[in-house]
């Protein structure tokens, strides 16, 4: 249903002349073989940073029961979510921000040759640093725990050129919750013209806001 929903957004803004080139959504491949196949095959897809963070911290989860590693909680988990974020959200070169992700193991394990001094704390001051985002401010420990965070961050270095060009999705999610929150699917509103005033007060909100109520009762 979701792919059908934005086939017919993408006809609809080239009957109204606007030319897209890009769109930014999740991981779901449906969609665009569809959009590539009955609309643009040069249509570019750009991956949604939130999307892609999301399924980071997933693997490493996923890592954690797999091979049940200690360090591996929920506290570390977050500290290299972080590091991937920033790593991501802090270049648009490709070299760089593959160079500064496979770095992250090294760094949180102690090793920080391959660090740069733009977001390494270790380098700017090392006598003074501590890795205190790590469980006892201590840094990680284990051959093979560092072995498989190496592959999966080269798991995503290798497609930095994509994470490079990552965009969001967060006003369309946003708006989503408004119109669930006005139009919950745990009701039934879709035998009269409930909906679609339900789903007209949602874009309301969006576009102008709580005002948009004070607009409403004034008429």
């Amino acid at each position: 249903m979701e792919s059908d929903m934005a086939i017919e957004m993408l006809h609809e803004l080239k009957a109204k002349d606007f030319h897209v080139k890009n769109i930014i959504m999740d991981n779901d491949a449906t969609t665009i073989a569809r959009a590539k196949a009955t609309f643009d095959p040069s249509l570019q897809k750009f991956a949604d940073f939130n999307h892609t963070k999301k399924n980071f911290t997933s693997k490493l989860y996923e890592l954690k029961k797999a091979k049940r590693y200690q360090l591996l909680g929920p506290k570390t988990i977050k500290h290299l979510g972080k590091c991937f974020a920033y790593a991501v959200k802090s270049t648009n070169d490709a070299i760089s921000l593959k160079n500064n992700l496979n770095s992250i193991p090294c760094h949180v394990f102690g090793d920080h040759s391959l660090c740069s001094e733009d977001w390494c704390g270790y380098i700017k001051d090392p006598e003074n640093y501590k890795p205190r985002n790590l469980p006892y401010s201590k840094y990680l420990t284990g051959e093979d725990l560092l072995k498989d965070l190496k592959a999966l961050f080269s798991l995503f270095s290798n497609t930095s050129e994509k994470l490079c060009s990552t965009g969001s999705t967060q006003s369309n999610e946003n708006f989503n919750r408004v119109v669930s929150a006005k139009n919950p699917k745990t009701h039934f509103y879709g035998g009269s013209e409930s909906t679609s005033f339900r789903v007209a007060a949602a874009v309301a909100q969006k576009n102008i806001g709580h005002e948009s109520l004070l607009k409403v009762c004034f008429f």
